[in-house]
């Protein structure tokens, strides 16, 4: 009898034990790398470093200047520790998790084949920077948390406090989420004539952001949120750089919004991405705004793909005819390897060059 209800467990909870295998791997070999100068997580460890001299009043100061509480207090607990690398362990490995985590579950659900699950996993750690997630993981943990929300929310149907913080933490981990909390909230708005107003505005802000980010100065003064809003909006488009990756990921957004545009044409009378769709349309049009900007740029485009993975594999799965396997499968293959590509020589630095 005991045996039975193990059984019964573990096939109720097979999307958590599957997720977690997996992702602990990325997370494990992201222990033993100690980033060089240069890196996003060689200045986290010196931040570290400072709060080992600090008194509770300092660090409670470095936390509000900082203006990311939650991540703070993360570096906080790990300097107390000592051991530096165990800081990148856990936001690689929940972020892994989480991602495969929404594609199982997703899958068990609607039925889908394991199979292509593993594709649109692939798919995701081809193209979603290994350096990023573990180098950069303040953003990509605050993210794939959102997401995470999203999927619960809109997809599961879930309520209540536990999704209202998956929402709102996010936005003290990293304070770009703040721009999806302000479009999820936009995307409560049931009158269209409203909606399409606030969009004009966020359009406007985005082609021009000069005038209003100045205005946020003479208002705010000077804080690390209106440090971050200048080097977003005014530092990173002077930064833009016409190379190969920047329109690769450009061709990656127009293939995510081909598959999203594709599948909802496919679905008209019946689409379960109804909902979740009220957010992504959104952040499809923030996406294209950003294309001028390369901080922005590198960052929405790895949310576009977090918020894509369920409905990749909703279109993968609803795919009959011969000519649309060849296309999109191929396209994605495409993607995979040229995603593939870039990754090797960034890892080879990361792990080989001393």
């Amino acid at each position: 009898m005991n045996l039975d209800k193990l059984k019964e467990h573990f096939k109720k909870n097979i999307a958590i034990y599957i997720a977690i295998i997996i992702a602990a791997i990325p997370a494990i070999i992201g222990y033993f790398w100690t980033p060089r100068q240069g890196y996003d997580l060689y200045e986290y460890y010196s931040w570290m470093q400072k709060m080992n001299t600090f008194n509770m009043q300092d660090l409670v100061s470095y936390f509000i200047y900082r203006g990311e509480p939650v991540v703070m207090l993360y570096f906080y607990v790990i300097a107390k520790i000592g051991n530096f690398q165990l800081l990148q362990v856990l936001p690689t490995f929940l972020f892994y998790f989480i991602a495969f985590y929404m594609l199982i579950d997703y899958a068990k659900q609607k039925e889908i084949s394991y199979k292509k699950v593993a594709l649109v996993a692939i798919v995701l750690i081809a193209l979603v920077e290994y350096i990023y997630i573990m180098g950069c993981f303040r953003y990509t943990l605050a993210y794939i948390i959102f997401a995470l929300a999203l999927y619960l929310n809109y997809m599961k149907k879930k309520k209540g406090i536990g999704i209202a913080l998956l929402y709102i933490i996010p936005c003290f981990i990293h304070l770009s989420a703040f721009i999806f909390l302000a479009l999820r909230i936009v995307a409560l708005i049931k009158n269209k004539k409203v909606l399409i107003t606030i969009i004009s505005i966020i359009a406007v802000v985005l082609i021009f952001p000069q005038p209003f980010v100045e205005f946020a100065k003479q208002i705010l003064g000077e804080n690390s949120l209106i440090n971050k809003i200048n080097y977003y909006f005014i530092e990173s488009r002077s930064e833009i750089q016409l190379s190969l990756q920047y329109f690769f990921r450009i061709a990656q957004n127009l293939f995510l919004i081909l598959i999203s545009l594709y599948y909802d044409w496919r679905h008209k009378k019946e689409n379960p991405f109804k909902d979740y769709n009220k957010f992504l349309n959104l952040m499809l049009i923030v996406v294209i705004l950003s294309t001028p900007y390369q901080a922005m740029l590198v960052r929405f485009t790895d949310m576009l793909l977090m918020l894509m993975l369920l409905k990749m594999l909703a279109l993968l799965h609803s795919l009959k005819e011969k000519k649309e396997k060849c296309f999109f499968y191929g396209c994605l293959w495409l993607f995979i390897i040229a995603g593939i590509r870039i990754q090797i020589p960034v890892f080879g630095l990361m792990y080989m060059v001393q």
